[in-house]
C-alpha cells in the first residue's frame, strides 16, 4: 500500500534503490563494522564461550560476495522472507542459498605440522567512489574591491537563484547584490563570491561576481564519471527540449511532432525504414563485417522494418531530399561540383562558397597603394559562418551541459593542510577568469538585463593528406566549445568538432599567372609570402561578419533550450596548431632568430632551458600584439607594394624591427584589436608535436645514432628489449612488434610508448658514465611528460612541474656537453634516404651527381630548437589555459579521420572540396537525428572474449570494487588438483593457506589471526571444487575523480598493486603480486565459532608475491624505477590468497633486461607458470623469470600520481603515499596561500638558483651558445620557403598517419585521446 524508502538504519541515510543501500551498507556506512544481528544463525552452540554480542556477521567481503551472487541471479532483498525487525538491519545481507546442504568431508588430509606464514595479508583497502561533485548550498559573501578598474557590469551583478533540479537546497531567498550595495554608505564597487560545499574528496568551487543558473556538475554521480567501456550505463538518451528539426531550421507543427500519427518526424525521408537504411549508410563509409552486422541488426531485424517501405526506393533521390531539407538544393551528382552562390544556402549553418583576392608583390614594381597592386583571385573557398555554427550549438541538446560561469576549483586535502587550487577545464583556468573580468569591467551592455555568459571558442587547423596516391590533401578549420567538459567534448564518439572552413592551396597556375603580370616567375620568398596572405585572407572572410563582431562586443542574446534567455559573449580562447601553422597565423618567421610564438627569446638562448634567467626572460619579453607592431607591419607593406622592395629585403626587415615578424596583417588583429583583444594569447603549447614527436623523438633518434656509433649489436639488443615489453591496459601501452630502430611509420603514441618504458630498455647499453647520464635524462623527460599529460593539476603538481623543467634542463645540458661530445655520430639510414630524396627533388635529377652525398653524413645533436624552448612554457600554460589536453592538437588530428572518410564518398576529382562540404552536412544531420529517432549511440560497449574458452562478462556497476563472472563452467576438483601437482613448490600448503584465508573472511577476524586445526576442519568446500575464472575487473577512482577499470588476466596482464600492511619494514606503501589463478569456492563453516552455516561464495585471487629489492636506490631522488624480484618458491611467503577487493588496480611490471633471466625462483613445469609472453609471433608460457623487475611508474597518469602522491581522487591512500611526496620534494615546496574566496594572499617564493645552475651558466657563457656544427640535426637552416614548398609534408608522409592519427575510428575512445589511461 505504501512504498518503503530504502534506508540505512545505523546512519539514517536514505537511498533511491535497495541496491544502492546495499552498496552503502557494505562499503560506506561508518557503522558497517559494528552491525550486530538480533538473532544468532542456525545451529547456535550453547557451549560456546562467545556471547551474542561477540558473534558478528561477516558484513564486509562475504556480504558483498553474497550480494553480488544474489544480484547476478536476479535476487533482491525485498524478495527475501525476512521479518520486519530483521529487515531493518539485515536487508543488505543477501545469501545465495539459505538451505543447509549435506556436508561433504574433505578428501585431502591436512598436514600435521606446517610452518607458520611469515607474510601477513595486505592492509585493508577501501576505494572511495564518486557520488556528487557539487552542490550550490553554501552562503554567499560580498567583498569590497579597492580599485575602480574592477567595477562590475550590473547585468552580471544580479544574483539569480532560480536553480533548476536542486535537491535539498535552502529555500530561503537570498537578497540581491544590489540591496547590499544600496545599504552601503559610499556605494563602492563589490566583488561577489559564492562557495559550494566540499564534496567527499574535499573539492569545492568559488564563483566570482555571479553564479550560474545551471551547474552541470551539480548532479554528477558515479555513472557520469565512469569512463571504462565495460561499465554499465544508467544514462539514457534524454528527449531534447525542442525537436531536432527545429535545431536545423525546420519548424514542425504539433501534429507533425507526433510520430505516431505522421512520419514527418523522420523528415526528409518517407518512413522509418528508409531513415534507418540511410543512417546505416552514413555510419559505415566502408564495407566490413561490423557494417554487415549493423545492417542486419539495426535495419533488417528492427521491429519497424517493412519491405513495403522500399517500393520505388532510389538512393540518389533520397540524397537529394536530404540536401533540399538541409538547404542545399540543386541538381548534384557525386562527381560534380555544387557551386552554390554565396547566398544560396537558406539554412543558418549551411556551407557557402566564395573567392578571395591577394595582392602580388614584386621587387622593383611600384604601385600607388597596396590596393592598386595586381591581385590573384582564388576561387573555391568553402566556409560556414562561425556565428551560425555557434547559434546552432547553443540550440543543440548538448548545450545543457555547458558550464555558464568560470570558477576556481579548490581542494582541501585535510583540515590541517592549506587549501590548494586545482586546474583542469577551460572554465577553471586563469584565462577564462581574465575574460570574465574584462567583460564585467567593460562598459554597460545594451539590451535586456539577462544572465551574461562568456562562451570560450577553441580553434584548430592543420593540413591532412587524404590520399598518398596523387598527394591529395585537405586543410580544414575546426571549432570546439570550451564550455563543454573535456571528458565529453574530446571523445571521438561525441563529434565535438565543427567544420567551419576548408583553406584552399595556391593554384597550380600561380607561376604562369605571376609571369604573365611581371614577366618573371615568382621567387621562393614570394610564394611563401602569398601562402601567408592566403591564410589571413580566409580568416578575414570568416571574421569580417558584422553579426559576429556584434556578438563579440555586445554579446549574443539567445533563448536557450531550458527557457532562459542569456547573453553569450563570444571569446576566442585558444588556437591549436603545429609550429609551422602557428607561424602563418601569428605572422612570424618560421624558425627565425626569435623563434618562439609566446616570447621573444633568441635562438641561441634555448640551451638555457630551466635556468632562472631563462624563466625570467619568458616573463619580461612576451610576444604580444600592439599598436606599434601594427604600424611597423603597415610600414613594411608600404615598402613592398608602394616602393617595390623585395619581401625579405633589408628595408622590410628594418621596418619590421626585432621579433622575427613578417609583413602580414593578422585577420584577428585587423578585426578585434580595437576591442582590446590580443590574438597572440590564443596560441599555446602543443604536446603532441613539440614533445612526443619533437623533443623526445630528437633525443631518441640521437640515442640510436650513439648506439650505431658504438656497435650495431647494441641496436639489435635495444630492438629485442622493446619487443619483449609487455603491453598494459586497453591500448595504454601496446605491444611493440617492429624494430624501433627502423622508425617505420611511427606516430606520436608510438613514441609515447617508447618513452614510458625507455628506462628499462636503454639500461646498460652505453658504458659509464654515459649510461648514468642518459638514464637520468630519460627519467627526467618521462617525469616531465607525465606532469604535462595530467588531466588534473594542483598547486603542488604545478610547482613540481616547474622544478622538473629546471632539472630536465640540467640533464639536457649535461648530455650535450659530455655524452654528445664523446661520440662521432652519423645519420641513420632513414635520415640518409630522406636527405638524398630531397636533394634529387630540388635538383630535378634522377640520380645524384655527387656520389659522396649518397654516403652517411655526420649528424650532431642540437638542443637549440623551438621544441626544447617551448618546454619552459608548459607549467604556466597549465595555470593560464588549463591542462594540456584542453588545447592539445590531438583531437584535431582525430577529426581528420572523419574528413578522410567523408572524402571516400566524393567523386575524388579536383572539385572534391565542395562535395566534401555537402557530405559533412549530411553526416552531421544523420548523426544527430539518429540519436533522437531511435538509435541511441551507446557510450560504452560490452566487453566479451572470443577465445575458445570464452567467459563473457556483463557490463559492470562502476560503484562496485570489482567484478568476477558468476558462472561455474570451468572447475577443478581440489583432491585431484592436489594429487596431480604433488611436489610442485607452488602447491606447498595450498589447502592449508586456502582454508586460513577463507576462515579469516568467514569469521571476519584480524588479518594476522592464527587458526587451529579444529577451525580448519570445521570449514568445508562444497563439492570440493574450485570454480576457475578467466578475468577479473578492478574498478577504481582515478586521481582526477573519474571511475576507471582494469582487466586482470593471469595469462596476459596479471600484475596487481596492493596496499602494504601497517609497519612495513621497507617503508614502501605498496605490495606487488602476479595473479596466477582466479576462482571462487563455495564454503560452509560449522563449529563453536560459527555464526552462519549456510553456503557462502568466496571469490579469491591466487597470487605469486614480488618482494622489493632494497639493494638499489630507487625513487624520485635516485631517478630510477623501484626494483622487484620474485620470492623464491621454497619460501612460505612465495604464494598466497587475497580478496579481490583489496586490489588497488593493475600495475605495469617491466623486466630488468640488463640482468637476464633465471630458473632458480620457480621450476619451468610449475602449475604457477601461466603468464604468456609474446615471442616470434605467438604466445608461449614463460619458462624462466627475469632476475629483477621494475615498477613502471610512468605507465599512465593515475599510476604516476599513485607513486608521486597527492592525487585528489586517491583519498584512501593519501596518507600512505606521503613517503613518495617527501622523496619527490613536495614537502619543501612553497605554495600559494589562499583566503576563503580563493584569492592568493601570499605568493609562492622564488627559489634561489643552485650552485649547479650557476656553474652551468658560467660554462655556457665560456663555451658559447650551443652546438654550431653545420651537420647538426637542427632544422634552423631550413628557410620558411623550403618548408612551405613541401619538405615538411614529405616528412609527415614518412612518419605515417598525420602525427597522432590512428587508422580506425571505431577503435577510438578515451585511451586513444589520452583519457582514462595514456
Amino acid at each position: 500500500m505504501f512504498k518503503t524508502i530504502p534506508s540505512c538504519h545505523p546512519c539514517s541515510k536514505e537511498f533511491k534503490t535497495v541496491h544502492a543501500r546495499n552498496i552503502h551498507l557494505s562499503r560506506h556506512c561508518p557503522y558497517r563494522n559494528q552491525l550486530q544481528p538480533k538473532k544468532r544463525a542456525k545451529f547456535t552452540h550453547p557451549d560456546d564461550g562467545e556471547s551474542d554480542q561477540d558473534a558478528r556477521w561477516d558484513n564486509g567481503d562475504d556480504m558483498e560476495s553474497a550480494m553480488n551472487a544474489g544480484h547476478g541471479s536476479g535476487m533482491d532483498t525485498e524478495d527475501m522472507d525476512i521479518g520486519a525487525d530483521e529487515a531493518g538491519e539485515f536487508e543488505g545481507f543477501a545469501h545465495a542459498n539459505t538451505q543447509f546442504d549435506s556436508m561433504e568431508p574433505d578428501q585431502e588430509p591436512e598436514p600435521e605440522h606446517v610452518s607458520k606464514r611469515k607474510r601477513k595479508l595486505p592492509a585493508r583497502y577501501e576505494d572511495k567512489v564518486v557520488s556528487n561533485r557539487s552542490a550550490l548550498v553554501k552562503s554567499m559573501r560580498l567583498r569590497r574591491v579597492n580599485t575602480l578598474e574592477n567595477t562590475t557590469n550590473p547585468t552580471s551583478m544580479t544574483l539569480d537563484l532560480n536553480f533548476q533540479n536542486l535537491v535539498g537546497h535552502d529555500d530561503t531567498p537570498a537578497p540581491l547584490l544590489n540591496e547590499h550595495i544600496e545599504n552601503d554608505i559610499d556605494n563602492a564597487p563589490y566583488t561577489f563570491y559564492y562557495q559550494t560545499e566540499p564534496d567527499e574528496f574535499g573539492v569545492f568551487k568559488v564563483f566570482e561576481s555571479s553564479i550560474p543558473t545551471v551547474d552541470p556538475d551539480e548532479n554528477i554521480g558515479v555513472n557520469d564519471v565512469a569512463d571504462a567501456p565495460t561499465f554499465v550505463s544508467n544514462l539514457g538518451v534524454d528527449e531534447p527540449a525542442r525537436s531536432y528539426s527545429n535545431c536545423f531550421g525546420v519548424h514542425l507543427d504539433d501534429n507533425d511532432k507526433n510520430e505516431g500519427k505522421s512520419d514527418e518526424g523522420w523528415a526528409p525521408f518517407l518512413n522509418k525504414s528508409i531513415f534507418r537504411l540511410m543512417d546505416w549508410f552514413y555510419r559505415f563509409p566502408k564495407n566490413s563485417l561490423t557494417a554487415l552486422d549493423s545492417l542486419v541488426r539495426d535495419v533488417i531485424l528492427h521491429r519497424d522494418f517493412k519491405q513495403s517501405d522500399f517500393i520505388g526506393f532510389r538512393a540518389k533521390a533520397e540524397v537529394k531530399k536530404l540536401d533540399k531539407y538541409l538547404g542545399q538544393d540543386g541538381d548534384f551528382e557525386e562527381g560534380e561540383d555544387p557551386n552554390p552562390p554565396p547566398d544560396a544556402s537558406p539554412l543558418h549553418d549551411g556551407w557557402y562558397r566564395t573567392s578571395i583576392t591577394i595582392p602580388l608583390p614584386h621587387a622593383r614594381s611600384k604601385a600607388a597603394s597596396e590596393k592598386d597592386a595586381p591581385t590573384l583571385n582564388i576561387d573555391g573557398v568553402y566556409y560556414r559562418k562561425p556565428l551560425e555554427v555557434i547559434k546552432d550549438a547553443l540550440q543543440d541538446p548538448s548545450s545543457a551541459s555547458f558550464h555558464l560561469q568560470c570558477h576556481k576549483l579548490l581542494w582541501t586535502r585535510s583540515d590541517d593542510e592549506p587549501i590548494q587550487r586545482l586546474y583542469s577545464e577551460v572554465y577553471t583556468s586563469d584565462r577564462m577568469l581574465e575574460m570574465e573580468r574584462e567583460v564585467r569591467s567593460g562598459p554597460t551592455l545594451p539590451g535586456p538585463q539577462v544572465e551574461t555568459v562568456v562562451l570560450p571558442i577553441k580553434l584548430y587547423s592543420d593540413s591532412t593528406v587524404l590520399s598518398i596516391i596523387g598527394n591529395i590533401s585537405l586543410w580544414p578549420i575546426y571549432m570546439f566549445f570550451g564550455s563543454l567538459s573535456k571528458y565529453v567534448s574530446l571523445k571521438p564518439s561525441a563529434f565535438g568538432e565543427s567544420h567551419i572552413a576548408y583553406i584552399p592551396s595556391l593554384p597550380k597556375t600561380i607561376k604562369n599567372a605571376y609571369k604573365n603580370i611581371y614577366g618573371v616567375s615568382p621567387t621562393a620568398d614570394v610564394l611563401s609570402h602569398l601562402k601567408r596572405e592566403l591564410m589571413q585572407a580566409v580568416w578575414n572572410v570568416l571574421l569580417n561578419d558584422p553579426d559576429l563582431i556584434e556578438a563579440f562586443v555586445d554579446g549574443l542574446i539567445l533563448a536557450c533550450l531550458d527557457g532562459i534567455t542569456r547573453r553569450f559573449m563570444i571569446r576566442w580562447f585558444t588556437y591549436s596548431s603545429d609550429y609551422p601553422e602557428k607561424c602563418l597565423l601569428i605572422c612570424m618567421c618560421f624558425l627565425g632568430e626569435h623563434l618562439c610564438y609566446s616570447c621573444l627569446v633568441k635562438k641561441h638562448m634555448v640551451i638555457q632551458l630551466g635556468l632562472k634567467r631563462d624563466m625570467q626572460r619568458r616573463v619580461n619579453l612576451p610576444r604580444a600584439d600592439s599598436e606599434n607592431l601594427r604600424k611597423r607591419v603597415k610600414n613594411a607593406r608600404k615598402h613592398i607594394y608602394v616602393k617595390g622592395r623585395a619581401v625579405r629585403s633589408d628595408h622590410v626587415k628594418e621596418a619590421l624591427g626585432d621579433g622575427s615578424w613578417t609583413a602580414i596583417v593578422s585577420a584577428f588583429s585587423n578585426v578585434f584589436f580595437e576591442y582590446g583583444f590580443d590574438y597572440i594569447k590564443m596560441f599555446t603549447v602543443d604536446l603532441l608535436h613539440e614533445i612526443e614527436i619533437g623533443t623526445w623523438k630528437a633525443i631518441f633518434v640521437h640515442f640510436l645514432r650513439i648506439l650505431f656509433a658504438i656497435d650495431r649489436i647494441q641496436v639489435d639488443e635495444l630492438d629485442n628489449r622493446y619487443r619483449q615489453v609487455p603491453p598494459f591496459g586497453r591500448e595504454t601501452i601496446r605491444r611493440i612488434n617492429d624494430n624501433v630502430s627502423e622508425l617505420k611509420r611511427k606516430t606520436a603514441r608510438d613514441f609515447e610508448d617508447f618513452l614510458q618504458v625507455a628506462l628499462a630498455c636503454f639500461e646498460d647499453l652505453l658504458p659509464e658514465p654515459h649510461n648514468g647520464i642518459i638514464m637520468d635524462l630519460i627519467w627526467d623527460l618521462a617525469t616531465w611528460h607525465a606532469y604535462a599529460k595530467l588531466r588534473l593539476h594542483s598547486d603542488s603538481t604545478v610547482e613540481s612541474f616547474r622544478q622538473v623543467t629546471r632539472v630536465f634542463g640540467d640533464s639536457l645540458r649535461k648530455f650535450v656537453r659530455k655524452t654528445c661530445a664523446e661520440f662521432d655520430t652519423t645519420e641513420l639510414e632513414k635520415e640518409r634516404e630522406k636527405r638524398v630524396r630531397c636533394t634529387k627533388r630540388k635538383n630535378g635529377l634522377d640520380t645524384s651527381t655527387d656520389p659522396e652525398s649518397e654516403l652517411h653524413q655526420k649528424r650532431a645533436f642540437n638542443p637549440n630548437t623551438l621544441k626544447f624552448h617551448a618546454m619552459g612554457h608548459y607549467p604556466d600554460a597549465v595555470v593560464y589555459f588549463g591542462t594540456t589536453d584542453v588545447y592539445s592538437t590531438q583531437p584535431g588530428e582525430h577529426a581528420h579521420i572523419r574528413s578522410k572518410r567523408l572524402w571516400e564518398r566524393t567523386g575524388k576529382n579536383r572539385k572534391f572540396v565542395g562535395q566534401l562540404a555537402r557530405q559533412e552536412r549530411r553526416h552531421q544531420f544523420m548523426q544527430k537525428r539518429s540519436i533522437k529517432c531511435g538509435r541511441s549511440r551507446p557510450l560504452r560497449q560490452n566487453f566479451t572474449t572470443n577465445t575458445e574458452d570464452s567467459e563473457p562478462l556483463p557490463s559492470c556497476d562502476p560503484s562496485l570494487p570489482y567484478q568476477m563472472a558468476s558462472g561455474q563452467r570451468f572447475y577443478e576438483e581440489i583432491p585431484t588438483l592436489l594429487a596431480s601437482t604433488k611436489g610442485d613448490p607452488a602447491m606447498n600448503d595450498f589447502l592449508f593457506k586456502l582454508k586460513n584465508h577463507c576462515l579469516q573472511r568467514v569469521l571476519n577476524t584480524e588479518l594476522d589471526t592464527e587458526f587451529s586445526d579444529e577451525d580448519r576442519r570445521n570449514l568445508t568446500f562444497v563439492s570440493n571444487l574450485l570454480y576457475i575464472h578467466k578475468y577479473l575487473r578492478i574498478n577504481y577512482t582515478t586521481y582526477d575523480l573519474r571511475r576507471e577499470q582494469d582487466s586482470i588476466n593471469p595469462r596476459t596482464q596479471p600484475d596487481v598493486l596492493l596496499l602494504a600492511e601497517d609497519g612495513e619494514e621497507t617503508g614502501h606503501p605498496y605490495w606487488y603480486a602476479r595473479v596466477i589463478s582466479l576462482f571462487h569456492v563455495r564454503v560452509r563453516h560449522l563449529g563453536a565459532r560459527s555464526w552462519n552455516t549456510s553456503e557462502q561464495r568466496m571469490e579469491i585471487a591466487w597470487v605469486r608475491w614480488y618482494q622489493l629489492d632494497d639493494t638499489i636506490q630507487s625513487g624520485w631522488k635516485a631517478k630510477r624505477y623501484h626494483g622487484l624480484q620474485f620470492v623464491p618458491a621454497e619460501s612460505p611467503d612465495a604464494f598466497g590468497f587475497i580478496n579481490p577487493s583489496q586490489i588497488i588496480r593493475a600495475i605495469h611490471i617491466l623486466p630488468a633486461f640488463a640482468y637476464g633471466t633465471t630458473s632458480d625462483y620457480l621450476p619451468a613445469d610449475s602449475v604457477a607458470r601461466v603468464y604468456q609472453s609474446f615471442e616470434n609471433g605467438k604466445y608461449n608460457v614463460e619458462q624462466e623469470d627475469w632476475v629483477y623487475y621494475y615498477v613502471n611508474v610512468f605507465a599512465d597518469r593515475d599510476i604516476f600520481m599513485r607513486f608521486r602522491g597527492g592525487g585528489v581522487g586517491h583519498v584512501s591512500t593519501l596518507e600512505h603515499t606521503c613517503v613518495f611526496e617527501t622523496d619527490a620534494g613536495v614537502d619543501e615546496q612553497s605554495l600559494p596561500v589562499y583566503d576563503k574566496d580563493g584569492n592568493v594572499i601570499e605568493a609562492e617564493g622564488a627559489s634561489d638558483s643552485s650552485d649547479e645552475e650557476e656553474a652551468v651558466e658560467e660554462e655556457e657563457e665560456e663555451e658559447g651558445s650551443g652546438n654550431n656544427d653545420p651537420n647538426s640535426d637542427d632544422n634552423s637552416d631550413i628557410s620558411s620557403d623550403e618548408y612551405l614548398d613541401g619538405d615538411e609534408e614529405e616528412e609527415d608522409l614518412d612518419l605515417g598517419p598525420e602525427d597522432g592519427e590512428v587508422d580506425d575510428i571505431d577503435q577510438l575512445g578515451l585511451e586513444s585521446l589520452g583519457y582514462g589511461n595514456y
